[in-house]
């Protein structure tokens, strides 16, 4: 019986979710920030640098910020691979899990790496998420023009940038929340 499993039958923790699954759901993330990034890259340059909408220059932006956080997901493996400190003498299923979950972190992160490689190098998803993009300034740049000609006033958010962690928090219990429902579907 290996440990995930005794750990189960203790404890009533579940088991680890497959790397597979973990870097699916990793991509969906760093995508979505980088789509995120593209969408401000496209407002900004319209509106402030008054620049018209150039393919490539969209292109060349959006592979550099795949490639930015591939290269951070990279980082991110070296840093943990020195982390293979021994479990304390004193365990439980808890502390088991959690010892399993960052032995397996190098491995994650790397498999996220080529991931995001992956995705920047090849011609339709790099399509998909620059038209994604797109829609998504288009939509807040209407968004913003319909309020400001029904008269109603937006204030800025002066701690978005102070709150970024909260939020990004809430997104990943967000996706372990997922995670929890597609486990208790696939039972």
């Amino acid at each position: 019986m290996t440990e995930v499993s005794r750990a189960h039958q203790e404890g009533g923790v579940g088991a680890l979710p497959p790397i597979e699954s973990v870097v699916a759901d990793g991509l969906l993330i760093a995508l979505a920030g980088v789509k995120l990034s593209v969408k401000n890259f496209l407002i900004v340059t319209a509106l402030r640098d008054r620049r018209d909408y150039d393919e490539q220059r969209v292109h060349e932006f959006a592979k550099s910020e795949l490639l930015r956080v591939a290269t951070e997901m990279a980082e991110k493996a070296g840093s943990m691979e020195w982390s293979s400190q021994p479990v304390l003498s004193r365990t439980n299923a808890l502390t088991r899990m959690h010892r399993a979950a960052v032995d397996r972190g190098p491995d994650v992160y790397r498999a996220l790496t080529e991931a995001l490689r992956s995705h920047a190098s090849e011609a339709d998803p790099m399509a998909r998420l620059i038209q994604q993009s797109r829609e998504a300034a288009s939509e807040e740049l209407q968004d913003a023009i319909v309020r400001r000609l029904s008269g109603q006033v937006v204030e800025p958010d002066t701690n978005y940038a102070s709150d970024r962690s909260k939020r990004m928090r809430r997104v990943r219990a967000d996706v372990k929340a997922l995670r929890w429902v597609r486990a208790r579907k696939a039972e």
